[in-house]
């Protein structure tokens, strides 16, 4: 706890807070990155269990035009982040399988997607007070 202090001093010495500021944004969108790719990939898992056992699913049209790995990957990221924002998409759930799971996303994006805006308000808004107190200084 004491080192995190002095590097703290040390990094508000020498490093701008809108930097800190941005080098916290950029890892809070890492994370919510991270979440999306795990997401994808179990949409893309859902898509395919439900393919092997005969169900129509969503990967129909990709799997028929042989479209490759990544375009598959980036529709499927692409799905995850149309579920957390008011973003259109063309692909949707074709079973009970795939429209449960959509929905558990859609539950999940809520909460993912809210604490994203929050956090980042939080530290633009934390980096202006900073900013200010300077000023007065």
């Amino acid at each position: 706890l004491k080192l995190r202090g002095v590097l703290d001093k040390v990094g508000d010495a020498f490093i701008p807070g809108s930097v800190t500021t941005t080098m916290a944004i950029l890892k809070l969108m890492s994370v919510y990155a991270a979440m999306v790719h795990f997401l994808a990939c179990l949409w893309y898992a859902v898509g395919m269990e439900c393919h092997d056992q005969g169900l129509v699913s969503w990967l129909e049209p990709m799997l028929a035009t042989h479209d490759t790995k990544l375009a598959i990957y980036a529709t499927s990221f692409h799905w995850v982040v149309a579920q957390f924002t008011p973003c259109p998409h063309n692909f949707h759930p074709q079973n009970a399988w795939e429209r449960c799971f959509a929905i558990l996303v859609v539950m999940a994006g809520m909460v993912l997607f809210s604490s994203l805006i929050g956090n980042t308000a939080a530290l633009i808004t934390q980096s202006r007070n900073v900013a200010y107190k300077r000023v007065l200084e």
